[in-house]
């Protein structure tokens, strides 16, 4: 196993349901890291689903109090993770699978980047009894980092700033994104931090 997705959660467990499923369609073979701050309904409801994939899927379930941020609860989940990569996943987030493994060989033969992404796109979808309708795909802007110093990629970072959470990380760049943050759980501590610590540890494409 050469990656290991970190899904938070809570209290979301038919969008997880959702998202599983579709892994194993897809055929993904490497390891799935469930931190779940849910109340025991969906927490009962998600277990019930991870029981029914445990054949298809390798999924570890942690379960987190509803108090923890989810930062720290991130902290957590990455500090058991064993892979050498990894990527943080939400629990209504889909990574394609082949792009994975493309990622994955990207930053196998490039040892100066330190993550890598595919193409991002943000799909609204609207629901009429049991049936899904698409409504419309717009772009989700993932942009390389290649500037070859920390502060020209922060700079550049900061001004023309796009999200760098769902990127294939080495996992020990991924940790650093997310340990011993003492700040409230909002945008600065879940979003802008951890990209900030992203750029500045190495390139990525």
């Amino acid at each position: 196993s050469m990656i290991t997705l970190a899904i938070p959660t809570l209290n979301r467990s038919d969008f997880l349901a959702k998202v599983l499923n579709y892994y194993a369609d897809t055929g993904y073979k490497h390891r799935i890291i469930i931190g779940d701050s849910s109340d025991d309904f969906h927490s009962e409801k998600l277990k019930k689903s991870i029981n029914e994939l445990r054949h298809r899927l390798n999924i570890i379930y942690r379960w987190y109090s509803p108090d923890m941020s989810v930062v720290k609860c991130l902290d957590s989940m990455l500090k058991d993770v064993t892979t050498p990569y990894a990527s943080v996943v939400g629990d209504d987030d889909f990574l394609v699978p082949n792009g994975l493994e493309k990622c994955i060989g990207f930053l196998e033969a490039h040892e100066d980047y330190t993550g890598a992404h595919g193409v991002g796109a943000r799909i609204f979808v609207s629901q009429s009894g049991s049936q899904l309708q698409v409504d419309g795909v717009y772009d989700y802007t993932l942009s390389p980092r290649e500037e070859e110093t920390a502060s020209e990629r922060l700079i550049r970072h900061m001004s023309n700033m796009s999200n760098r959470i769902f990127s294939v990380y080495r996992t020990n760049v991924l940790r650093k994104m997310f340990e011993n943050v003492e700040l409230p759980d909002h945008a600065i501590a879940s979003d802008l931090l951890p990209g900030c610590l992203s750029v500045v540890q190495g390139k990525t494409r």
